[in-house]
């Protein structure tokens, strides 16, 4: 039977007098509340609007999942029946959204099947599908189940953000108030959820590019789909069932079974889940009294001292990571120990020394201290995964006073450029840094000279006439003025970051007329591809005396590939960047925040717009405790690893590939171990890789200050003209992680691996010229063998 339909007005009214309109996003979780909480009639006008508001959602993926518009009608009506018999055991009710999917998947799903037993039992399968396939209009047919097959199993953090923001209608903003997370956050977690349906669907060579973009491009269902009657037909049925355990026949016997069966497997689900916690509650509690006396039992941490060999008990507590290790704790031959080597050495070989009555004293008080230290760890953790992943708006919330992203920026957030293989991975070329350079046209000069020589034998003759500079000034005043005209950054280096983006609207066509020929001066463009920052702490962890012995290093043939230190302001080494320009990983991520995003720091000014030059940020945009735990968190971003195959064939393969690595050369500058880090594949020095991938030796962020890359090992400033050795030099970047930080080389001009040892030059050159006179078999093995060198596993 059918209930009759109430007018707009009436339900208007009652919608009213409960309370339930309200602007703003969404009211999930006060609708289910009234529907739990209140009478009959006021439990169907909540429910009502929960079905008006969700009824788009679930046809469609009932309709992508059967293909037919009469069958979806009916498996939604099923879905929403199972919601009025489950509404009060729904944890999360602000994110209603979600949990409907995954139902609505199930019930589409053994709608499906059902429908297939039948077609199958009455032996007309073939011929039901041909009818079938004549009835269905374009919009009708099913569309792509398998994209909600796939988005059912990403994990919850980030299919809440792309059913809400998708399905349900909601903007970013909206989804991040809903979901009590950051927006920066929830921007990220679509970033991601994006490309892992998009990684999943290609893995069931489905077509991605057009399944995600009927997930982008909202596809509306019939216009009947939610009309009036129906909903009004749902609520009812879905109230009476949920109070009396029945529909009253208002829907189809179908429909009351489906919603029957799909309850059940709830509620088995649920069990099972009950029934695990216990049992691993069990577990643990059983085991907990043993983990709590190997914990008070635990030894205390030993390092190898290098001057005799003894062990010495030291107690370390770090914050943000490892700390520099001084020149005392190398060994004699400048290779220091390895830190993780040394504990594991000293435990497997040493016996701990007894434990005295003041050890066990302070006992409760280290473990006390330990607690609290965990706590501030993942405190710090948290928070600065939070400013890595964030998306930084102009005016963000969460600056101090500053205003935010920009006003120049190349990205808004660090995983933007370093998302490749994971979080702090290398980035693409479509995120390189454009760097722009100005040149003298040689042939027209600034101002004018003009010389006449002869030669009589042992004499000589010379008229000069007009201005000629001295040789050391190759950049004349008039020289200089002419590229602050353009650029006013070009004061400060000849080289400068013309950034992509800027909150000025009109940024954008300033930007496009830099690049080319302005009079006298070329200004040509360049680009820096974004590093990985995968075990960046360990490197910054090198002692300064490993990379000298490195440099010093006399072995024969090593003259052709000996590199030279890169001596930054204050005689410090540098090792991050490709010009090695920068010396400690707290500089590289505050260089990048200010330069990158424009963020003012401590320290940093942000990056400015050149146009703008009176334009200063008020107040900073992250404090001393974010930069903190921005730069802990980079350094404690994990190594790569090596993924060893488990075909025999193939383990050899990648074995031989290391020997041949070896044997043309590749390993005198791609040293595997440095300090004590295995598996780097780098001496972080400076070699010259020849004419072709020359570049500008430095540049300067306009706003920011004097770029460290500006200034030589001498503490000579390059900004009046470069070294064509400098410009040609390269730091040997680290190998570890290779495979998942394509494009390669400092530009990203090399697609393969195999592009980039052919395009190295200079002192590379004899090694590439040994790789390219290979079998094709053994550079297989080679190749095979660095991309063995993988990024880390989250």
């Amino acid at each position: 039977m059918m209930t009759p339909v109430r007018s707009g007005v009436e339900s208007g009214m009652k919608e009213q007098a409960l309370g339930l309109e309200s602007p703003g996003p969404p009211a999930d979780r006060r609708l289910l509340e009234a529907f739990l909480e209140r009478d009959e009639a006021s439990a169907e006008g909540a429910f009502r609007r929960i079905v008006e508001r969700h009824a788009p959602a679930v046809l469609r993926v009932c309709r992508d999942v059967l293909g037919d518009h009469h069958e979806a009608q009916d498996a939604a009506q099923a879905v929403f029946l199972v919601l009025a018999r489950k509404a009060a055991s729904i944890r999360r009710r602000e994110a209603l959204g979600s949990w409907l999917h995954g139902v609505s998947l199930r019930v589409a799903r053994r709608a499906r099947d059902a429908e297939a037993r039948r077609r199958k039992a009455e032996k007309r399968n073939a011929e039901a599908t041909s009818q079938r396939t004549e009835r269905w209009s374009a919009a009708e047919r099913p569309f792509h189940p398998e994209l909600h097959e796939e988005l059912s199993r990403l994990p919850e953090r980030y299919r809440l953000p792309i059913v809400l923001c998708y399905f349900e209608g909601y903007t970013q903003e909206e989804a991040a108030r809903v979901l009590g997370w950051p927006y920066g956050t929830v921007q990220t977690r679509l970033h991601r959820g994006r490309r892992r349906l998009r990684e999943a669907l290609a893995r069931r060579d489905a077509a991605p590019c057009s399944l995600l973009a009927a997930l982008l491009g909202p596809r509306q269902a019939s216009p009947d789909a939610v009309r009036p009657e129906w909903v009004e037909e749902t609520a009812w049925a879905a109230v009476r069932c949920a109070k009396y355990g029945g529909a009253g026949g208002s829907v189809s016997p179908s429909v009351s079974h489906l919603a029957a069966t799909i309850d059940s497997s709830l509620s088995i689900s649920t069990t099972w889940v009950i029934g695990i916690c216990l049992a691993a509650g069990g577990m643990w509690f059983a085991g907990r009294d043993v983990t709590e006396g190997s914990r008070n039992s635990r030894p205390p941490v030993y390092s190898e001292s290098p001057a005799d060999g003894r062990i010495e008990e030291r107690r370390a507590i770090s914050l943000g990571g490892p700390t520099r290790r001084s020149s005392e704790s190398t060994t004699a031959d400048a290779t220091p120990t390895n830190p993780i080597v040394a504990r594991s050495r000293a435990s497997a070989t040493v016996k701990p020394r007894e434990v005295s009555a003041t050890d066990e004293a302070s006992a409760p008080i280290l473990k006390a201290a330990d607690r609290a230290l965990s706590s501030l760890r993942a405190a710090l953790a948290a928070d600065g995964r939070e400013l890595f992943e964030r998306m930084w708006s102009p005016k963000d919330p969460r600056s101090h006073g500053g205003d935010g992203l920009g006003p120049v920026f190349n990205a808004r957030s660090c995983v933007d450029c370093h998302d490749q293989g994971g979080t702090g991975g290398a980035g693409p070329s479509s995120r390189n840094i454009d760097v722009a350079t100005a040149d003298v046209d040689p042939s027209t000069g600034m101002g004018f000279s003009y010389a006449f020589s002869m030669n009589f034998g042992e004499g000589g003759f010379e008229y000069r006439f007009g201005y000629d500079p001295p040789a050391g000034a190759r950049r004349t005043s008039q020289a200089s003025l002419a590229s602050a005209a353009i650029h006013p950054g070009f004061r400060e280096a000849r080289s400068v970051v013309l950034h992509r983006f800027g909150t000025d609207p009109s940024y954008s066509a300033w930007r496009g007329a830099i690049p080319g020929r302005h009079g006298q001066i070329e200004v040509r463009m360049s680009q820096r591809n974004p590093t990985p920052l995968f075990g960046v702490g360990l490197i910054d962890e090198i002692p300064d005396e490993a990379i000298v012995a490195v440099a010093r290093r006399r072995s024969p043939g090593s003259s052709q590939t000996r590199g030279r230190i890169s001596r930054v302001a204050g005689g410090r080494i540098g090792r991050f960047g490709w010009k090695a320009q920068t010396a400690t990983v707290e500089e590289f991520v505050l260089s990048a925040a200010a330069g990158e995003l424009g963020l003012e720091v401590p320290g940093r000014r942000q990056a400015g717009d050149p146009r703008l030059l009176d334009v200063v940020s008020a107040g900073l945009d992250m404090d001393r405790t974010e930069c903190h735990a921005l730069v802990a968190f980079v350094r404690g971003l994990p190594s790569p690893v090596v993924s060893a195959p488990s075909d025999p064939k193939e383990a050899a393969m990648v074995k031989e590939g290391e020997k041949t690595f070896r044997s043309i050369g590749c390993a005198s500058c791609h040293l595997p171990r440095l300090g004590g880090v295995e598996g780097i594949y780098s001496d972080l020095l400076l070699h010259d890789m020849g004419t072709e991938l020359g570049d500008s030796s430095g540049y300067a962020v306009f706003g920011s200050g004097p770029s460290r890359a500006a200034v030589d090992e001498r503490g000579v400033d390059d900004r009046d003209g470069e070294s064509e050795t400098r410009a040609r030099e390269w730091r040997t970047p680290p190998l570890w992680g290779l495979r998942d930080s394509a494009p390669y080389l400092h530009d990203g001009r090399a697609e393969t691996v195999v592009q980039a040892v052919i395009l190295h030059g200079g002192q590379g050159m004899s090694s590439a010229d040994r790789f390219s006179r290979l079998s094709t078999r053994r550079k297989r093995q080679v190749e095979a063998f660095l991309m063995s060198l993988g990024a880390p596993r989250e």
